[in-house]
């Protein structure tokens, strides 16, 4: 059993159970435990330009107030919605080819996808 376990480092900081992936301690956690969101002090951002990168719960903030005060960059932030999940697909392929980004998905629930 010792062994088994040896092979599965990621732990759910709710019961005993062991796994062999960070995302299946997440999905475990949210299938069982119900707990819906990641740990705030999860989210991580790193500047782009230089070498500043913060974390926790200020991280997006954080990060913004880097961008305009060292590098003189306004972030504008922008929510979109869309009446069908093609339509999101379609905008973001376009998005993507224009602007030569990719959007990468953070996570996903039931009701909405966040990227």
């Amino acid at each position: 059993e010792q062994q088994k376990n040896l092979a599965k480092p990621f732990k759910c900081s709710i019961c005993t159970a062991q796994f062999k992936l960070p995302r299946s301690v997440k999905h475990h956690e949210m299938k069982f435990h119900n707990i819906d969101n990641p740990p705030s002090n999860e989210v991580k951002r790193k500047c782009p330009i230089c070498e500043f990168d913060t974390s926790g719960p200020e991280a997006e903030q954080n990060i913004n107030n880097h961008f305009k005060n060292v590098h003189r960059i306004d972030i504008i932030k922008e929510t979109l919605h869309f009446d069908s999940l093609e339509m999101f697909y379609e905008w973001k392929k376009e998005i993507e080819k224009k602007t030569t980004s990719f959007f990468c998905k953070v996570y996903e629930r039931s009701t909405r996808l966040l990227y």
